[in-house]
């Protein structure tokens, strides 16, 4: 797989010409806020948004 994308919180892959595979992570970079409570299904929310983006 070649990595075409790789961000702050997910990867992207070029599988072949129709496909790609999306890598999604609960990394924290050096420009997040720590929150006092964590987010609840961080992941999820994280994988919904880009969903709707694409």
């Amino acid at each position: 797989m070649q990595k075409i994308i790789s961000g702050k919180v997910r990867d992207v892959y070029e599988i072949d010409d129709n496909h790609l595979v999306i890598v999604t992570t609960d990394r924290i970079s050096a420009f997040d806020v720590i929150l006092s409570k964590p987010v609840k299904d961080k992941g999820k929310v994280l994988n919904a948004l880009s969903l709707f983006l694409v």
